[in-house]
């Protein structure tokens, strides 16, 4: 006989080998091990039972910023809003660059007729009575039309330029948010807010022109035009307040004298910050675009130089 089949006497497997179905009373006798028959009858053990899962394990997030699959019963993990991408500076660096241009050849337009007052300052203070007062009038109404036409396309050219920066900012800040040393904001108050507006924007632009490169690029493209630029801009702007402070106080020809020749330093300066900063704006936005259209190719994610790539 097979030593898989039980024999013929014994009972099927769940059937009652006593023949009986009452519980037995508790005894405190040890009972003795169950025979190879007994086990037959009682049949295979079952599985072991299965722990309940946790009412919560939504797992650690992935090097993507996702979470695994939650565990059946669970709530779902939060909503994470999508990576934020780069926009282009093409055609808002485009109209900066213009808006420049137009600012520049009205700047010009102002130091002629700036110039021209000087030379009747000059004729005053030799000779006052050289001058008649349709000459002065003349003078003034030249430089009232300039004064008006130069505030107003550095009006809009200063709001086309500060939107231009802000992307700028933005692009990138989300490709190498580590080595932004402002925040986002101060892309447009570092501008109007006082002692700050002297290197907040040039560490912005700074920033924003490393973020550009990829990887392997060269570490010192634009930053020589970056610097002059600044400079400039910073001379040009301590000379305003300074012939404003001059102007107020004039009481005298000489005086006023004083207050033109230093408004028209100033603007020389302005006008020759004015072309450097075209330059800036083109070559941020050029690098910027070339990075996007470098990323939108396939191209990987690489370091990037710091913001201080060159001292």
């Amino acid at each position: 006989m097979d030593d898989s089949t039980p024999p013929a006497d014994w009972p099927r497997p769940g059937s009652d080998p006593a023949g009986t179905s009452a519980t037995e009373p508790a005894s405190l006798t040890p009972k003795p091990a169950p025979t190879d028959r007994q086990l037959w009858v009682a049949g295979p053990a079952g599985p072991a039972p299965v722990p309940p899962p946790p009412a919560w394990s939504p797992g650690l997030p992935d090097q993507s910023g996702q979470f695994g699959p939650p565990v059946l019963g669970s709530p779902p993990p939060p909503w994470l809003p999508p990576p934020a991408a780069a926009a282009p500076l093409r055609s808002l660096g485009l109209t900066a660059q213009i808006l420049l241009g137009v600012t520049l050849l009205v700047t010009i337009w102002y130091l002629v007729a700036a110039f021209g007052q000087i030379e009747l300052l000059q004729r005053m203070a030799n000779d006052f009575d050289s001058v008649t007062f349709a000459e002065a009038d003349r003078s003034d109404q030249r430089m009232l039309v300039a004064t008006l036409f130069y505030d107003g396309c550095l009006i809009a050219t200063g709001v086309v330029f500060i939107v231009w920066f802000y992307r700028m900012r933005k692009n990138a800040g989300i490709w190498s948010p580590p080595t932004q040393r402002r925040s986002l904001g101060w892309s447009i108050w570092g501008w109007v807010c006082p002692v700050v507006n002297f290197w907040f924007p040039y560490q912005i632009a700074q920033d924003g022109m490393a973020a550009a490169r990829p990887y392997g690029g060269k570490p010192n493209d634009g930053l020589a035009v970056l610097r002059a630029w600044w400079v400039l801009w910073v001379v040009q702007v301590a000379l305003a307040l300074v012939e404003r402070v001059q102007t107020r106080q004039a009481v005298t020809v000489e005086q006023l004298l004083t207050s033109a020749r230093t408004d028209l330093v100033g603007t020389v300066v302005a006008v020759a910050a004015g072309v450097l900063a075209i330059l800036v704006v083109r070559k941020i936005t050029v690098l910027q675009d070339r990075r996007l259209d470098w990323e939108r190719s396939g191209g990987l994610a690489a370091p990037i130089v710091g913001p201080g790539f060159a001292h």
